[in-house]
């Protein structure tokens, strides 16, 4: 699904992968076409609309268990 804001930054805020959080709603950043587009892989509810999103960045380092 895709998402559209104005005045945001997802191109040097968020990763592939970064999962957003929104009224509660989280989803999982598949694509992000431009600054103010983003594509997640599952639609929010018409209800979810939040002026304060969280981001749950995924890692950014590999770890590895021997």
């Amino acid at each position: 699904s895709t998402g559209v804001a104005s005045g945001t930054a997802f191109l040097s805020e968020l990763s592939i992968g970064d999962e957003i959080v929104v009224s509660g709603e989280t989803r999982t950043v598949s694509n992000i076409t431009a600054d103010d587009a983003l594509v997640v892989t599952a639609a929010f509810t018409d209800t979810a609309n939040d002026a304060t999103p969280d981001c749950n960045p995924t890692a950014l380092v590999d770890v590895i268990i021997n």
